[in-house]
């Protein structure tokens, strides 16, 4: 069965140039690795994106007061809205498998700063991978905003993950 996956990906203008000409490009290895591992981040959502929207926006926020930008260049705020087809088998689903967050905090327990965690799921999804014999596109998870106040609760919210190069449909690109 084919899923289509809905989701926001806020950035700057100057990576937004780079998206537009040559699509969402999936890196695997480097210094950056997100709260989720490697990969391209959305923020998914299932009929209205106006939450995805503020979480798209937050999160540039976050990653313009941290500079993670270049600041050189264009780093006002394009929101892509986005969706993604993956078959059903091809989805490790934290989302709707709460086991396997269970799992994965059996096999790295609480106690460590959340940065490290990025590379730990990364680790623990190759693990279960080559366990089963099977690679996963796309991870979908609960994910929290830095510094993201005043929200209902808590700060977790769902995500998905791209790990592998996919198409990616671009519906709208909000400026």
């Amino acid at each position: 069965m084919t899923l289509l996956l809905k989701g926001t990906h806020g950035t700057t203008s100057y990576h937004a140039e780079n998206i537009k000409e040559h699509g969402f490009k999936v890196l695997n290895s480097g210094d950056d690795v997100g709260k989720a591992g490697y990969g391209v981040y959305f923020w998914n959502y299932i009929n209205t994106n106006t939450n995805a929207l503020k979480l798209s926006e937050a999160w540039w926020e976050f990653a313009r007061k941290k500079k993670f930008y270049d600041e050189s260049k264009d780093c006002t705020l394009n929101i892509f809205d986005v969706e993604v087809e993956v078959e059903e088998t091809l989805l490790l689903d934290f989302v709707t498998h709460p086991e396997l967050h269970e799992a994965f905090i059996e096999a790295y327990p609480l106690g460590e700063k959340e940065q490290y965690y990025g590379a730990k799921l990364d680790l623990f999804i190759k693990m279960l991978e080559k366990q089963l014999n099977h690679i996963y596109e796309i991870v979908r998870l609960n994910l929290s905003v830095p510094e993201l106040r005043k929200v209902p609760f808590a700060n977790s919210f769902p995500a998905f993950v791209l790990k592998t190069q996919k198409n990616v449909i671009i519906n709208n690109i909000i400026i």
